[in-house]
């Protein structure tokens, strides 16, 4: 099996593969310390997969704001980050994808942790059922709660 874990350096993704690399290949994808650069602010065509990749685990994500660029930061990675991950897994003919959202795409609008966030982590969901329907690849979508942190641990 190869899995191509993209955020791989984030503290999560660096937690899967760990944990994945003992039933299979794990490659990494980002923009820094990964086996293949991947930038999710990069148009489509730009997004190349290695060659048989089986599944794809996408853990990148931006993480809210309220100025104009880091909204737009967040609809660039989240939203069509996932679009292109999607489009780039049928391109690959990829068998499954694994999007990690987070518990705040269901916080409804009167919550004090509603914001460009969890919008955009919605509709990276919305996405992905819709693009993986359409093109016959498997979704798994999960929702932890709050992962964070600098290091390669969870606050």
């Amino acid at each position: 099996m190869r899995v191509l874990i993209v955020g791989g350096t984030s503290a999560l993704g660096t937690a899967l593969k760990q944990s994945i690399s003992t039933i299979g290949e794990v490659i990494t994808a980002g923009r820094t310390n990964c086996d293949i650069y991947l930038d999710l602010n990069d148009s489509p065509e730009k997004i190349n997969l290695p060659e048989n990749i089986d599944t794809i685990i996408h853990v990148a994500a931006h993480f809210g704001g309220d100025t104009d660029d880091e909204i737009l930061e967040n609809i660039n990675v989240n939203a069509l980050g996932t679009f292109k991950i999607c489009q780039a897994a049928a391109i690959s003919k990829v068998n499954h994808l694994v999007l990690i959202s987070s518990m705040s795409a269901v916080l409804k609008e009167d919550s004090k942790y509603y914001g460009i966030y969890a919008i955009t982590k919605k509709n990276s969901e919305e996405i992905a059922k819709f693009y993986c329907s359409l093109h016959r690849i498997r979704l798994t979508i999960l929702r932890p709660s709050q992962i964070y942190g600098n290091e390669i641990s969870f606050s």
